[in-house]
């Protein structure tokens, strides 16, 4: 009985982990604008967006665009250099990441 239910117990987990990445995260599925909708669990109303461009990752905030940071896709992380944004889930139009401990949920605009 313990097996059968260790063995529905890892199954359960690898659909859940195949299903949170629907579609593949790369530098080419994160391009475009992307609107921070909830941040750290609370409805985000600043219209913060993070911004993909090539190999460029900005921040705007208020209005105001924030110097770029160039970034890579590696081991289902977007690496920065000197910090890395841990992606959760991403299906292409949706993504939820973890920036410095901070939980967001993004939604592609464009």
């Amino acid at each position: 009985m313990k097996t059968i239910k260790q063995f529905i117990l890892v199954v359960t987990v690898l659909i859940f982990s195949i299903s949170a990445y629907a579609a593949d995260l790369s530098e080419s599925s994160l391009q475009g604008d992307w609107l921070v909708v909830e941040f750290m669990g609370s409805p985000d109303e600043d219209n913060t967006i993070w911004q993909f461009e090539g190999n460029q990752f900005y921040q705007k905030m208020d209005g105001k665009r924030l110097s770029p940071d160039q970034f890579e896709v590696k081991d289902g992380k977007i690496d920065l250099g000197y910090s890395k944004i841990k992606v959760i889930s991403f299906d292409g139009k949706n993504m939820e990441a973890i920036m410095a401990n901070f939980k967001y949920k993004l939604v592609k605009q464009s």
